[in-house]
């Protein structure tokens, strides 16, 4: 018996097997990719290494202020203008109230004294600078406060030379019939204890442009007190008639 084909069936069966053999192979890839997408149990996802920022360079420290320093008292001298006192050797103004009086740190202070001060006015610049030196514990008398001025008055003099005057009197003579009360007459400004240098138009010869230099004890208590030294220069009344229009402009 002759075998009879049926070329129509077998296309058909030809096209449908290829068919499904296609789906079957998109399937398997769409597996394949979701797989390998996926993390596999237990093994950590590598993650980009973080880029350190840049660090913050910070600014530069200023430069060091370069004080001057000059050959008058304290290393200061006559006439530096206010704005310099300020600006090159950090005094600043001893209130708020103040308009030429300044305390501050000179660029040479001397060893025992305190409270630097200098008065300056912006039509003349400085015109005195002082300081002081603190006496804690002072008898009636006043001995331990005579003392800190005769010392200071010695140094003084090798600089200087000899002082122009010496002042040592008492206004009221129970003072000088009671001297264990000294220092009660020193705080009523009844006695009077001091070194001068200086004082006459000119100076008497002093350096610096200076006119007088004054050490003289003040009483803060009846046991305490302080010596002060004073530098005047030369431009002095000129500065106070700065000081007298600035005081004239606020009536």
């Amino acid at each position: 018996m002759t075998r009879v084909i049926n070329k129509g069936a077998t296309a058909c069966h030809f096209a449908e097997g290829e068919r499904w053999m296609r789906m079957f192979v998109m399937v398997a890839l769409a597996v394949a990719v979701c797989a390998c997408g996926q993390q596999a149990p237990g093994k950590l996802t590598a993650t980009p290494a973080a880029v350190p920022l840049p660090a913050v360079q910070s600014a530069p420290p200023p430069p060091p202020k370069i004080i001057k320093k000059y050959e008058g008292p304290f290393g200061l001298a006559m006439g530096i203008s206010a704005a310099s006192l300020l600006e090159d050797f950090g005094f600043i103004l001893a209130s708020e109230s103040s308009t030429d009086y300044y305390v501050g740190t000179p660029p040479r202070p001397v060893a025992g004294l305190v409270d630097y001060f200098a008065i300056a006015t912006a039509g003349h610049g400085i015109c005195r600078v002082g300081a002081s030196e603190d006496v804690g514990v002072v008898n009636g008398s006043g001995d331990q406060l005579k003392a800190a001025v005769d010392k200071l008055a010695a140094a003084l003099e090798v600089k200087y030379g000899k002082e122009t005057k010496k002042y040592d009197f008492a206004k009221e003579d129970v003072y000088t019939r009671n001297p264990q009360y000294w220092m009660l007459g020193l705080k009523e400004k009844s006695v009077f204890y001091a070194y001068v240098w200086g004082g006459t138009k000119g100076g008497a010869g002093l350096p610096y442009d200076l006119e007088s230099i004054e050490v003289a004890p003040t009483a803060t208590s009846l046991s305490s007190g302080y010596v002060s030294v004073r530098y005047t220069f030369s431009n002095f009344k000129e500065c106070g008639k700065d000081m007298q229009k600035a005081k004239a402009s606020n009536l």
